[in-house]
């Protein structure tokens, strides 16, 4: 291990580097402070003890111990004082300035080697924690999701990269942050004004408060990354000074968007796009709570392919299924906005209408039937739809009786020749 001599007096230098090499030591030689300070900031292989007198040009020891604590080297350097002042008080100026020892001249070989033995153990000791502490900070940083460790006043002991990114700080520039801070910037990148309140409402933790907590807000982080969701939960950990907390980041866009699809898919009819029957149950039972809230109207429409059982034995289901997407896409293109389209079941499609009575509702039913008539999908005759028309009525909790009328007026459309609204 490299040991710095730092000593103006060139006699008492060249004992300290006979003393320091017979220790088994390599010695690194210097003779004002400003010297010093260059030798121990040159890089890993800079010395990690250093033995500095008291008295030198320029910096003097505890000027330079002070430095040193303030803009420390990339590893700590154990120092010892050297000095022919052996009073209390200033041992205490030298000890308060930074130095780990103290150490009197004349020295006493024997001495300086114990307090060498006792630095060269403290270094190793260090180094062990740096090394540890770089091993669990490259595990975390290969985590994927956002990690950070806090003490128990809440400040930032450990964060990796990823947390880091997602606030837009350097992960080294976090560390000894306050965790209001770090969140205050991850906030900032809240999708809305709304979410923004909401993280910072439901990411607070009170103190004294320890429990494990989960959860979901969303993030608009820079591109490539844009609107992402991530989950947040925090747990107790014991630290050496109390009660600390982990906290973790984890992005679950991918799946909760798996999820979402899966629902939608659940909701929406494969062949046709439409919105399925499962999903338009309900979207009838809203409907039917906002006609009755509001005292707005609500009517049905019930629309069956005509001869389509014929048709599919004739020509096959593809065909069956293309005439079907082509029936949902012209219906789909001619209801209002407001319309719901849901394929209720083989070839029939039902059409809710909001705010629209009887007489209006036969009117768009009407201008829907002659859409699909002009539908010309080659190479096959032109198809034609029936449909049948009612409404919700005063005292009817729900659509069930409407589309039992619509239906017993559909097959009524079918009896008086088809391709007919009733």
């Amino acid at each position: 291990m490299k040991v710095l001599v730092a000593d103006d007096e060139s006699v008492s230098r060249r004992l300290l580097e006979s003393a320091i090499f017979k220790f088994g030591y390599s010695v690194v030689s210097v003779q004002d402070g400003e010297s010093a300070w260059a030798a121990l900031h040159e890089g890993p292989e800079s010395p990690r003890l250093a033995v500095l007198d008291w008295n030198m040009p320029g910096l003097d020891g505890p000027t330079l111990c002070k430095q040193l604590r303030q803009q420390p080297p990339a590893a700590y350097v154990y120092t010892v004082l050297l000095t022919s002042r052996d009073s209390s008080g200033d041992m205490v100026i030298g000890l308060d300035s930074g130095a780990d020892d103290y150490l009197v001249k004349p020295f006493d070989p024997g001495v300086l080697r114990a307090r060498l033995k006792a630095g060269e153990r403290m270094v190793r000791l260090q180094s062990q924690n740096e090394q540890s502490r770089a091993y669990l900070a490259a595990a975390v940083d290969q985590i994927d999701s956002g990690v950070m460790l806090l003490d128990a006043s809440g400040r930032i002991r450990l964060i990796n990269g990823v947390l880091a990114t997602m606030a837009g700080v350097a992960a080294g520039a976090a560390v000894g942050m306050g965790r209001a801070e770090l969140l205050s910037r991850l906030s900032a990148r809240a999708t809305d004004a709304d979410t923004s309140a909401s993280w910072a409402q439901q990411l607070q933790v009170p103190e004294g408060s320890f429990e494990r907590r989960q959860v979901e807000l969303e993030l608009l982080l820079p591109e490539p990354a844009g609107r992402r969701i991530i989950q947040w939960s925090v747990a107790p950990v014991s630290l050496p000074e109390g009660r600390g907390s982990l906290e973790t980041f984890r992005d679950v866009t991918a799946e909760v968007e798996s999820v979402r699809e899966r629902e939608r898919r659940a909701l929406t009819d494969p062949v046709t796009g439409l919105t399925s029957r499962r999903g338009g149950e309900e979207i009838l039972a809203s409907l039917v709570e906002v006609a009755k809230a509001s005292g707005t109207p609500l009517s049905v429409a019930m629309l069956d392919i005509d001869r389509f059982k014929l048709f599919n034995d004739t020509y096959g289901h593809d065909a069956g299924d293309q005439v079907l997407r082509a029936v949902s896409r012209t219906v789909q293109s001619t209801v209002r906005g407001s319309d719901v389209v849901i394929r209720w079941g083989g070839e029939e499609i039902l059409i809710a209408l909001p705010k629209a009575q009887r007489g209006h509702a036969i009117k768009l039913a009407e201008r829907i039937r002659s859409a699909v008539e002009a539908l010309v999908i080659e190479p096959f005759p032109r198809v034609t739809a029936s449909i049948g028309v009612d409404e919700l009525e005063t005292g009817e909790d729900d659509l069930l009786n409407a589309l039992r009328r619509a239906d017993k007026r559909l097959y009524q459309a079918k009896a008086e020749g088809r391709n007919r609204v009733c």
